[in-house]
């Protein structure tokens, strides 16, 4: 059976970006690319932020955030530390797609075909302690590459995404010979 998603550049750029698509027909749309049982298909409800206003600011959306870590052989799937990372995460304003929230699955990958298309909705992977060695966190790491999702440890994320992603921009972007104005001269 295929599983049908959006292309997520075009949702990154769609005023309803931060809305809850899932009952859209994507099945019905043109698909961009197959991948196995994954289809990506070009949405026909997409809407550039140059034709419509957007349903909400940046500044009070909330970041769809998906939360990657280790399960299988874990005491409770670790599920704690699944619900403490998305608790914690809500409370600073975030949306959180928790893997540990999805109801039972009978296989390892029927629980990859419900998490795969959630992981698909999101901008943000936030990877808990442990995910490198987890074989569905790197296959939902290797998806988020893919979509080109911002990839993250969950402990960095302290307040604002926003700021995150800028702070990891100029890092990357700063001159390894200039000194970093946040960082006392090394005498």
């Amino acid at each position: 059976m295929t599983s049908y998603y959006p292309k997520s550049g075009r949702c990154r750029a769609c005023v309803r970006l931060h809305d809850d698509c899932s009952a859209l027909p994507f099945h019905t749309m043109p698909v961009h690319r197959q991948d196995g049982t994954d289809a990506i298909v070009i949405c026909t409800e997409h809407v550039s932020g140059s034709n419509a206003m957007p349903s909400a600011t940046p500044a009070t959306a909330p970041q769809r955030i998906y939360l990657s870590g280790p399960m299988t052989g874990l005491p409770d799937f670790n599920y704690p530390a699944f619900n403490a990372e998305a608790a914690r995460l809500r409370a600073l304003g975030y949306h959180v797609e928790n893997p540990a929230e999805n109801p039972p699955q009978e296989s390892w990958e029927a629980y990859m075909a419900v998490c795969i298309p959630q992981l698909a909705t999101c901008d943000t992977i936030a990877l808990l302690p442990g995910w490198s060695e987890s074989r569905g966190a790197l296959r939902e790491r290797q998806e988020a590459v893919r979509l080109g999702l911002t990839i993250t440890p969950a402990a960095k994320i302290l307040a604002s995404l926003g700021i995150l992603v800028a702070q990891d921009r100029a890092r990357r972007h700063t001159p390894h010979h200039t000194q970093d104005a946040r960082l006392p001269s090394k005498q």
